[in-house]
């Protein structure tokens, strides 16, 4: 279930929308959309629900933006994850991100992989992640990037990188 949908959509831009969601996933991104830009919305969710609010997940959804935008509350903010082909240049910037229940953003298979200037505060969990990538390849840049975890855990957590080219961070 989801709010906003995007299914193998192409050069789409959402902007300045409030997408709200008590129950489910706010704007889910799948089935091979590519070149999509979601900027200066409100994306919202309740405090305790157990759903990501922006996801892409087994489809490759490559070359999207999220840039921008206010992004609370949920288990996870941005979580954009395909299984054995690395989507290609995903940008996550200049968004603010508050009272998120684990993960701020999590990225898995990622090639070209840009999380800048985001500003991530007040994460829950004792566990948390401001940012968690996995499985990179190519050149990364993660930078600029303010995170606040009142409860302790990970500011940035990197795992599995195979440079091919230098990380910024």
């Amino acid at each position: 279930n989801y709010e906003v949908g995007f299914q193998g959509a192409d050069w789409v831009t959402l902007k300045k929308m409030t997408v709200r969601s008590n129950s489910s996933m706010c704007i889910d991104i799948r089935g091979g959309s590519h070149h999509n830009t979601i900027t200066h919305c409100q994306v919202l969710g309740s405090s305790g629900m157990n759903y990501m609010l922006i996801g892409s997940q087994a489809d490759m959804d490559s070359s999207n933006t999220i840039s921008n935008n206010f992004i609370k509350n949920g288990s996870y903010g941005v979580y954009m994850y395909y299984f054995g082909t690395y989507e290609q240049g995903n940008v996550i910037s200049d968004n603010i991100f508050d009272s998120i229940n684990y993960e701020a953003i999590f990225m898995y298979y990622q090639n070209g992989l840009v999380v800048s200037n985001n500003t991530i505060s007040n994460v829950m969990s004792n566990y948390a992640y401001g940012v968690y990538a996995g499985y990179l390849t190519n050149t990364i840049e993660i930078e600029g990037n303010n995170i606040n975890l009142p409860n302790g855990g990970y500011g940035i957590y990197i795992y599995n990188y195979n440079a091919g080219n230098p990380a910024n961070i």
